[in-house]
């Protein structure tokens, strides 16, 4: 029923649509405050149980692990795709063999990723991190039988020798809601995956001389059960321990109080958003992990109703240098689209170095970001943005050519003082 009077007309008995209904209700549930308390009250299951393995780093499975992790020891990158059903894959490009190194050198490592999902584990960690894992232990035996069938004995030119593993572990380890069925599809693949591994020139030899146990993940989430008088620590386990920690419970809708006893509890309440860091696209408004954790009890301390400003004066004044900036990469405008965060620099550890290339160990550039890899006797390097960083590149190379994107910006101040070609 509608009257109108003039140039106005009232409304009366107007229902609202089923589904602007659920956009509204969905738009509530994943508001920047509730999201904001969610990754937070969810870290600190995450630093429990960083605490039971306090020999273990904690890297964060990129992007949405970085929200539950502040005080990561790295990154790593595992994409959940390369885990669906059907599409099951081993990715040459993300090797992260940075993780198989550490966790050779530490006995194991904690990673810690979430999902929005309904799921308990994302993707990522029920099948492609265990894909991951049984490929590198399925080729680090190709590359010890290699050797030892050619006399080597596993010897390298500084003496040292690979450890003896005479039951070394090449099985696929997925958990139990696992189909067999789907473990066995997986499992008919993992030889034609390390054969991959092998042919790209990656450095498993140097990886079969640090990992002493094979690769094996262990998932745990606020659903495990834990009796910590009785955890194993790594040394006593017969592999390497991938811990894989999934930050958040699969429960949606569930209204919690603002953690009273902190300077930031406030005695209000949220609505709690399981893998809040998985969608981030959609909340986060500009914000990052960096800026949440320097500015936590700005952030809750504003409320639902203050939050977005705070964030918005964060972002044009208060935001401190992010790592990527540090690196040297242009700092990203508020104005930007919200996916378009200053996350950290990519080291380059996730990816594979050009065959053939080592790598500038003593280089000063190489604590900045991206470092500099010599192709060979060329006299031609590779790098990533940051490695052009003037006036340190120029104690390597006399000259860079940069491709596909604008110039480091510490180079607009030599051209003023130099001269262009």
């Amino acid at each position: 029923m509608a009257i109108g009077s003039g140039y106005s007309t009232v409304q009366f008995n107007v229902q609202p649509s089923v589904n602007k209904l659920l956009r509204h209700l969905k738009k509530e549930e994943s508001g920047l405050y509730n999201c904001i308390n969610s990754v937070i009250e969810d870290v600190i299951f995450v630093k429990e149980i960083a605490s039971i393995y306090p020999s273990l780093s904690l890297i964060a499975n990129l992007r949405c692990g970085l929200w539950y992790a502040p005080d990561c020891a790295g990154t790593c990158y595992f994409k959940s795709t390369d885990g669906h059903y059907g599409n099951w894959g081993f990715s040459i490009t993300r090797l992260n063999l940075h993780v198989a190194h550490l966790a050779a050198c530490e006995g194991g490592c904690l990673i810690v990723d979430a999902t929005r999902r309904g799921k308990t584990f994302p993707d990522a960690f029920t099948k492609t991190i265990p894909i991951w894992a049984a490929v590198i232990n399925h080729a680090v035996s190709l590359v010890r039988k290699q050797r030892t069938d050619t006399g080597a004995a596993c010897a390298t030119d500084d003496g040292r020798s690979s450890p003896e593993a005479p039951e070394w572990d090449t099985e696929l380890h997925v958990p139990p809601w696992i189909s067999a069925n789907e473990a066995n599809q997986i499992s008919m693949r993992l030889d034609g995956w390390a054969q991959e591994l092998l042919a790209v020139g990656a450095d498993v030899a140097g990886l079969a001389l640090a990992l002493t146990k094979p690769l094996r993940p262990l998932w745990v989430s606020q659903r495990s059960q834990i009796w910590l008088n009785e955890v194993t620590q790594p040394a006593d386990l017969p592999f390497t321990p991938l811990i894989l920690v999934s930050a958040s419970l699969p429960n949606a809708r569930q209204r919690r109080s603002v953690r009273a006893g902190s300077r930031e509890g406030g005695g209000g309440t949220y609505e709690y958003v399981p893998g809040a860091g998985d969608d981030e696209e959609s909340w986060a408004r500009g914000l990052t992990p960096q800026l949440l954790w320097a500015h936590k009890e700005e952030l809750v301390s504003a409320g639902p109703d203050g939050v977005h400003e705070v964030v918005r004066r964060i972002l044009r004044h208060g935001a401190a240098p992010s790592a990527q900036e540090e690196a040297g990469t242009p700092q990203v405008p508020c104005s930007f689209p919200a996916h378009a965060h200053a996350w950290p620099a990519d080291d380059g550890l996730h990816n594979l170095a050009p065959v053939g290339a080592r790598s500038c160990q003593s280089s000063s550039i190489r604590c900045t970001g991206n470092g500099l890899y010599w192709i060979g006797e060329t006299g031609i390097a590779l790098g990533a943005l940051a490695a052009g960083k003037a006036p340190e590149v120029w104690s390597h190379v006399d000259a860079v050519l940069t491709l596909g994107t604008k110039e480091h910006p510490s180079m607009a101040e030599e051209l003023k003082t130099g001269f262009e070609l």
